[in-house]
C-alpha cells in the first residue's frame, strides 16, 4: 500500500495482478501485522482457493486423483480454544480426529511398515501467541551455543575488571586510611567504590547496546546466507523495553557482583597498622590477604579464555572441515540455478520438453564443458 499506492485510501477498491491474475484490494493490514510466520514478510494476502493461479499446476488443495499418499503440507492452522480448554485437551481432541483422517489413507494394500509409519503420525498443538516459525528449530541451537559464547566473554571481561579495582583499591588504601582516620564511615566508602562500578558497568552496557543495534544487521545477513528458500529472512531486531530491561538487571548485578568484593576488600583495614606503616605502602599483612582473592580472578579469567579459545577452535575445525567436504564431483568453474517450470504454466509433459529445450540452449553456449538437470 505504501510502495505501490503512496497511502492513498482510494487503494481500496482497486485491482492488481499476481502473475496473470487480477485481485482487488479489500483491506489494508495494520503497520505491525506482518503474518502469522515469524521472519516472513509478505506483500499482499489472497483468498487461499486461489491457490492454482498462484502455484499453477500444483493442486495443493484437493487429495491425489491417483491415490498417492505424498500430500503436501503447506497450511499453519490457528484456532482459539475456548475458555476452560488446555492445550493437552485440545492437543488430545484434534489427534483423534487426526487418526481417523489418516486411517482412510492407510489401505490394507500398503506395507506393514509404511502403515504403522503413516498410523504413527500425530499433531503437535502449541501456542500461538508468538507466531508460527520454523526459524527456533532451525537456529535454536547455534543462537544458544552464540549466547554461551557471549557470556563466558562477559565473565572474561568482568574478572578482569574486577581484578583492575582490586589493584585500583590497593593504590588507593592511603586514602581510604586517612578518610577513616578523620571518621568517615565504610559503609560510605563502599557505596563510594560501588558507584564506580556503576558506572564502569553502565558505560559497558551503553557500549553493549550501540554494539547490538550494528550487530543485528550482520547476524541477520549471516543467517540469510545459510538459509534455504527463494525469501529472505526478515526480522525486527531493535532492542525492546525488555531488552533494555534485562541489560540495566545485568548490569546492575555485575557491579555488585564483581564490585562488592574489591569494595570490602579495599575498605578492611587495619587503621592502627596501617597508621604505623605511614607511607612506605601497603603491610606485609594486607598484601597476603589480597593475594588469594587476586589470584582467584586471574585463574578464572584464565579458564574462562581457555575454554573460550577452544570452543572457537572447535567451531573454526568445524567450518574448515565442512568447506573441504569431498561432495564426489569436481567443485571448480560449477555453476547451479532453479526453474520452477509450473509457475509458467507448465504442465505434464511440458516440462520435459522444457528441460530438454533448456540443455539444447545452454549447450550451445561458448566456453561450456558440460551442462545437466535435476528433478
Amino acid at each position: 500500500w505504501k510502495q505501490r499506492f503512496g497511502l492513498e485510501p482510494s487503494a481500496l477498491g482497486r485491482t492488481i495482478k499476481v502473475k496473470s491474475t487480477s485481485f482487488e484490494i479489500i483491506g489494508v493490514a495494520p503497520p505491525r501485522f506482518l503474518g502469522e510466520t515469524v521472519g516472513a514478510v509478505p506483500d499482499a494476502w489472497v483468498p487461499i482457493t486461489t491457490q492454482d493461479t498462484i502455484y499453477p499446476g500444483r493442486d495443493m488443495l484437493r487429495p491425489s486423483p491417483d491415490g498417492q499418499l505424498n500430500q503436501f503440507l503447506w497450511l499453519q492452522v490457528i484456532g482459539r480454544r475456548k475458555p476452560g480448554i488446555s492445550n493437552a485437551q485440545a492437543s488430545a481432541s484434534l489427534n483423534l480426529t487426526f487418526e481417523r483422517f489418516v486411517e482412510s489413507f492407510a489401505g490394507p494394500g500398503l506395507p506393514e511398515a509404511q502403515r504403522r509409519e503413516i498410523l504413527g503420525q500425530r499433531l503437535k498443538v502449541q501456542s500461538a501467541a508468538r507466531g508460527a516459525s520454523t526459524l527456533q528449530s532451525a537456529f535454536g541451537l547455534p543462537l544458544k551455543f552464540l549466547m554461551a559464547l557471549v557470556a563466558l566473554v562477559l565473565l572474561i571481561s568482568c574478572t578482569n575488571v574486577a581484578n583492575l579495582l582490586l589493584a585500583r583499591g590497593a593504590a588507593r588504601q592511603r586514602e581510604f586510611v586517612m578518610r577513616l582516620a578523620i571518621g568517615a564511615d565504610r559503609g560510605r566508602l563502599i557505596c563510594q567504590l560501588l558507584t564506580e562500578s556503576l558506572l564502569i558497568a553502565s558505560l559497558g552496557a551503553v557500549a553493549g547496546i550501540l554494539l547490538a543495534s550494528w550487530a543485528e544487521s550482520v547476524l541477520l545477513r549471516m543467517v540469510e546466507g545459510i538459509s534455504t528458500g527463494p525469501a529472505s529472512i526478515r526480522l525486527n531486531l531493535t532492542p525492546d523495553l525488555r531488552v533494555l530491561a534485562f541489560t540495566l538487571l545485568l548490569t546492575v548485578l555485575t557491579a555488585l557482583l564483581f564490585g562488592l568484593f574489591p569494595s570490602l576488600h579495599a575498605t578492611s583495614l587495619d587503621l592502627a597498622t596501617r597508621m604505623k606503616s605511614g607511607a612506605s605502602g601497603p603491610s606485609g599483612e594486607s598484601a597476603v590477604r589480597r593475594f588469594p582473592l587476586s589470584k582467584a580472578l586471574v585463574v578464572a579469567q584464565v579458564t574462562f579464555s581457555v575454554v573460550l579459545l577452544v570452543a572457537a577452535g572447535l567451531f573454526v575445525h568445524s567450518l574448515s572441515k565442512l568447506t573441504r567436504a569431498d561432495l564426489g564431483y569436481n567443485r571448480e568453474n560449477l555453476l547451479l540455478f532453479r526453474v520452477n517450470p509450473t509457475v509458467g504454466g507448465y504442465k505434464g509433459p511440458a516440462i520435459a520438453r522444457l528441460y530438454e529445450d533448456l540443455l539444447a540452449r545452454i549447450s550451445a553456449l561458448p566456453g561450456l564443458r558440460g551442462v545437466t538437470v535435476s528433478r
